[in-house]
């Protein structure tokens, strides 16, 4: 690995963020009871399976899944007998800010699949007494960076999907752009989209609408047509999926500065 040197923004919070328990618990303790926690708690499960139920959200947890119950907010956990668990509680500006950078709420507090997390967990709570605030701490902002890495790379991932999706959907026009048919509507159709969104998101992509570039790709082709000889305007609208020749010369000089006419006479002239 090369060297690598990180800046570190300026925190713009209070720098207060307070550990007050680092609990594992392999008993039940009055599950499947309706609380409201008093302060935040992330669990991470070890063993077994449960349903929490938070703000009506109902998730089913197992071995390697955090959750969150956070203050004020009614939950439920209801486990099978070998649920087992280890939870950290804490309270501060700083968790309450990092709560909000991460999206965490009552309705989104869950976050399968981090067992890479139980190791350190296991670690920190077999450790000496002595420091239980320090490694609390230290595996609480390590847990919260792990979510924040995890929907980093979730974003990343469908950003990526998104480009392929789309550029899908470029194709498409550029092997069906002869056909009459084809139009924003019939393409949002076509790809499950909503027009509106679909028209922004493919301008995000390539810098021009979806109308704006079925119309490039066709104008190029007429032009391509006008270089084979082809001089009927009405032909080459037609073989360029245009329904109206006056529309398609319209469209042809808006985007050439030239008509049709004029594009084949000063083609022929050369």
């Amino acid at each position: 690995m090369k060297n690598i040197c990180r800046f570190v923004p300026g925190n713009q919070t209070p720098d207060v963020i307070r550990t007050l328990h680092f609990v594992y618990e392999t008993q039940k303790t009055g599950e499947g009871q309706l609380k409201t926690a008093t302060v935040a708690r992330v669990y991470l499960v070890t063993e077994g399976h449960a349903a929490v139920m938070s703000s009506g959200v109902r998730k089913a947890v197992g071995p390697g899944d955090l959750f969150f119950i956070l203050p004020s907010v009614a939950y439920v956990i209801e486990g099978d007998e070998s649920f087992k668990y280890m939870y950290i509680s804490f309270l501060g500006l700083r968790g309450s800010v990092i709560l909000e950078r991460l999206n965490i709420n009552a309705r989104n507090f869950y976050f399968p699949d981090f067992q890479a997390l139980e190791p350190l967990w296991r670690q920190g709570i077999a450790m000496s007494n002595e420091f239980s605030d320090l490694i609390s701490e230290s595996v609480l902002l390590h847990t919260f960076a792990a979510i924040g890495q995890r929907t980093a790379e979730n974003r990343e991932n469908e950003v990526a999907a998104g480009a392929d999706r789309f550029l899908l959907i470029k194709r498409h026009i550029d092997d069906h752009f002869s056909s009459p048919a084809l139009s924003l509507e019939s393409i949002a159709r076509e790809f499950s989209y909503n027009k509106k969104y679909l028209s922004t998101a493919f301008k995000k992509y390539f810098k021009m609408g979806v109308t704006e570039y079925i119309n490039a790709v066709r104008i190029n082709h007429a032009c391509v047509l006008i270089g084979e000889n082809y001089t009927g305007v009405s032909d080459i609208a037609f073989l360029c999926g245009f329904k109206d020749a006056m529309y398609f010369s319209k469209v042809f000089k808006r985007i050439t500065g030239q008509s049709p006419k004029d594009f084949i006479h000063q083609k022929n002239h050369r």
